[in-house]
């Protein structure tokens, strides 16, 4: 098949969202599936069109300035940009995956495609104000299916959508030979250090367990953010609270090896990667009962944390109810990983890709129309893959 995925955001911006649909467009590749990337430039700087791991990715738009700005969280000048830039481009392929965020496209995605071609929608997060009750209500009525980051997810929108019955549900899902245990030695919290994730409140937990248990537990904070720096200066004096900022893959691998427990006060998830990730190394979750917190949700239904109020000494008493119990929590994060693996999860997504097309696979599609400048190739192998050389014959797209 050939397959695009559009989304707002793809590595080297790191977030959930990016590492999901990036893992998934490898893996499809790998299976032997043309894959396409239709993304932003976030940065300014990147390359118009390149190769990495036999995806190749198109950065339609550039916006240095993209990432929470604007009313909708997006600057609308830059909504309009990315979209009119897929015009023409999104013809020929035999199923469409599109990111819930920017909306935008999916939204026009009828008008953009090919009779026939299959539109699947990646909905992460259902947000609760009147302005995206409107929005969800317009964008779950665009696609052939659409699958939902969590079971949460999914029963809110089938009570949008009044049906389930092109609803699918696909987590988060991990790499789950990468990961392992080696020491149960701290607690963590992985992710960005943003308002909206209360980095602070995990912290805040921590110390109070400690004063509460009479414990000297440290926390490990592992993540860029803008509330680091501040961070760093408030906590100066804790012997008791690391900083790692932004690491790389094996580093972040390194820490939660050690990790012990994952304290996540966050307000607003879908279903959190870093749950996935931290499930996979046998850590138990804390996490706080927002409503918007897909995270909860997933916690509480699965057993493998502990749901605390967002008051101030309920994470602590969290943590201790984790650690009163902790063999059996590990056991639960352990007992459900495989449900979570990238590979299984990638040949469910293709499933959905292929049952609702219209019709068969065509050969000689048309490329997608491609920018007239250098092509940057790249294979960037995953830990402990092996890489296949690719033979290219063009140095020059046109």
């Amino acid at each position: 098949m050939k397959i695009a995925l559009v989304t707002e955001l793809f590595p080297p911006s790191f977030g959930g969202q990016e590492i999901r649909f990036q893992e998934f467009a490898e893996e499809f590749a790998r299976l032997g599936h043309a894959v396409d990337v239709f993304t932003i430039d976030h940065t300014g700087k990147l390359p118009a069109e390149e190769i990495i791991n036999r995806v190749r990715i198109f950065r339609t738009y550039r916006d240095a300035n993209y990432y929470k700005k604007g009313f909708l969280g997006r600057p609308v000048r830059s909504i309009l940009g990315f979209t009119w830039s897929l015009l023409g481009r999104l013809k020929g392929y035999d199923g469409i995956v599109y990111n819930q965020f920017p909306v935008l496209p999916s939204l026009l995605s009828r008008w953009m495609v090919s009779r026939g071609t299959v539109r699947v929608l990646d909905f992460v997060e259902y947000r609760l104000s009147l302005l995206w009750r409107v929005i969800n209500w317009l964008l779950l009525r665009t696609v052939d299916h659409v699958v939902c980051i969590s079971g949460s997810v999914q029963a809110l929108v089938a009570a949008n959508l009044g049906r389930d019955d092109r609803l699918s549900v696909i987590p988060s899902s991990v790499f789950t030979s990468r990961f392992r245990s080696n020491g149960k030695q701290h607690m963590v919290f992985l992710g960005r250090l943003e308002a909206h994730k209360h980095p602070e409140h995990a912290i805040a937990a921590v110390l109070a367990f400690n004063r509460l248990y009479g414990k000297d537990a440290e926390i490990h904070l592992v993540g860029g953010g803008g509330m680091l720096e501040e961070l760093k200066v408030r906590h100066a004096q804790d012997r008791n609270v690391v900083f790692h900022g932004f690491v790389s893959d094996e580093q972040k691998l390194a820490v939660l090896a050690k990790a012990r427990i994952f304290i996540l006060p966050s307000e607003r998830e879908g279903l959190p990667k870093s749950i996935i990730e931290c499930m996979a190394c046998g850590v138990p979750t804390v996490t706080t009962d927002y409503p918007q917190n897909g995270g909860k949700d997933f916690v509480h239904s699965t057993g493998v944390g502990v749901v605390a109020k967002p008051e101030p000494e309920a994470p602590a008493k969290a943590i201790a109810e984790i650690e009163h119990n902790y063999a059996g929590f590990e056991a639960r994060c352990l007992e459900l990983l495989p449900d979570y693996d990238v590979p299984a999860n990638a040949r469910r997504y293709l499933s959905y890709l292929t049952s609702r097309r219209l019709r068969p696979l065509s050969s000689g599609v048309p490329p997608a129309p491609r920018p007239t400048q250098a092509l940057s190739i790249r294979v960037v192998a995953r830990p402990g893959a092996a890489v296949t050389p690719l033979a290219v014959d063009e140095t020059k797209s046109g």
